[in-house]
């Protein structure tokens, strides 16, 4: 969990290969550490590691973390979480999610493409600022099968249409969208 400015700032993580190196008895304490310092100093690297872990407590903050105040902290329980997802949770995390998208974490519809997301990505296409609505539109199309990657280039001068600050033009564009997509 050391780890200094450098390494801090190009995003690197707790070392994980330790942590599963641990004995049972010491994987007890690694996560009751982990989640003290998820709650007392929240940072993206608790909740990569807890699930690492996988334990039940582990899961366990997770999930609470979807609620979490940090942003990237939040977003990366909520991925973790639809990637574990069970029926009686996906209600409760779609609606998580779909808060998320709303705020502009569109990567986290990749992950969890049920229509409820589509539609809050549709809704990012038409009330986001410029550049989430420009790559709110890609991501919905990629998601809809109308497109081959998340930002197909081949769609490029339609998505950038998403661009303008003209309201008769996005309500165009928008329009267009929910045509293409059946959204």
């Amino acid at each position: 969990m050391v780890i200094g400015y450098v390494q801090w700032h190009d995003g690197d993580g707790y070392n994980l290969e330790a942590l599963a190196a641990l004995a049972a008895e010491e994987l007890v304490s690694a996560e009751t550490v982990l989640i003290t310092h998820l709650v007392n100093n929240a940072d993206w690297r608790d909740i990569e590691a807890l699930a690492a872990l996988g334990t039940a407590g582990a899961i366990t903050a997770i999930k609470a973390a979807t609620k979490h105040s940090n942003r990237e902290v939040r977003n990366l329980a909520l991925e973790i979480m639809s990637a574990t997802v069970s029926e009686q949770t996906g209600t409760e995390l779609e609606d998580e999610i779909v808060r998320a998208v709303e705020k502009g974490a569109l990567d986290l519809a990749k992950s969890h493409p049920t229509p409820r997301v589509k539609r809050a990505l549709l809704d990012c296409a038409r009330l986001g600022d410029s550049t989430t609505r420009v790559n709110a539109a890609a991501l919905l199309m990629y998601l809809c099968g109308k497109s081959e990657e998340p930002f197909d280039w081949n769609h490029r001068p339609f998505f950038l249409r998403f661009q303008t600050d003209d309201n008769q033009e996005l309500r165009a564009a928008w329009m267009e969208l929910r045509e293409r997509t059946g959204v």
